[in-house]
């Protein structure tokens, strides 16, 4: 049911306040039945096993690591929402750290780590080439990579499409090479190989410690396949007869 333009969040009771592209609305809460025959994956499997990690060192802290978490905390807000914020409980800034960190392929920290802010995104456009008998996707870099950058990416959409929904994180940026990274072999082994005319949008986001900077994106359309030129075309085979 759609209400007046006065924002409103969060839930009451089986009715929940939200908001999308025609306005503020309020929506019945989905019954909370538990589905049966999930789609496992191996996402989903490392995912869930990095919050049990993470649940099990929190319960392992001493008294001393659990003060320097809180006071840690008390500078940190937690993200806008309604265009309020309030202060990052204790365990939620543990969380994030640590789950960043997990995601990054670093060990987990009992202590928080020294305030570090995360250095300018350098990525620029995505290129995308065809060359026929492969499809190369780069992203252009305008200095070279200080810190970890966690790469997003959307299926193929359709040419008219002009924003990305549905973003998948496909991992973290390979070292560049010449002011570029190359992005297909991650990009294909999610996704498969795109199709000439689809248009393909990316995030990319600098990533320390939980901290992230804003997302930046960036899309580019699959060219059709480059037809060779009448130089590099194989001449064909004369016929020359025999009995001549």
């Amino acid at each position: 049911m759609k209400t007046g333009p006065t924002l409103q969040t969060g839930a009451r009771g089986d009715m929940v306040a939200s908001r999308n592209a025609f306005g503020n609305y309020i929506r019945k809460r989905p019954a909370r039945t538990k589905l049966r025959n999930k789609v496992r994956t191996p996402g989903t499997d490392r995912a869930e096993a990095a919050w049990r990690a993470i649940s099990a060192s929190w319960n392992r802290l001493t008294e001393e690591q659990y003060r320097a978490w809180a006071i840690a905390a008390e500078g940190e807000r937690t993200r806008p929402r309604g265009g309020q914020s309030g202060r990052m409980p204790t365990r939620t800034l543990f969380f994030k750290v640590n789950m960043s960190r997990t995601s990054l392929g670093l060990p987990l920290v009992s202590v928080p780590p020294a305030p570090v802010d995360a250095n300018p995104n350098p990525v620029r456009q995505l290129q995308i080439a065809n060359r026929g008998d492969r499809v190369v996707m780069r992203l252009e870099l305008s200095e070279p990579v200080s810190n970890t950058i966690k790469l997003y990416a959307t299926s193929p959409q359709n040419r008219g499409t002009t924003r990305g929904r549905d973003y998948r994180a496909l991992g973290c940026l390979l070292p560049p090479r010449h002011g570029e990274c190359d992005i297909t072999q991650i990009y294909v082994g999610r996704f498969g190989v795109p199709e000439p005319g689809k248009r393909v949008f990316v995030r990319t986001v600098v990533e320390v410690n939980g901290k992230q900077t804003s997302p930046l994106e960036t899309q580019c359309l699959v060219p059709e396949r480059r037809r060779p030129t009448g130089s590099q075309l194989k001449p064909k085979a004369l016929w020359v007869d025999p009995d001549v």
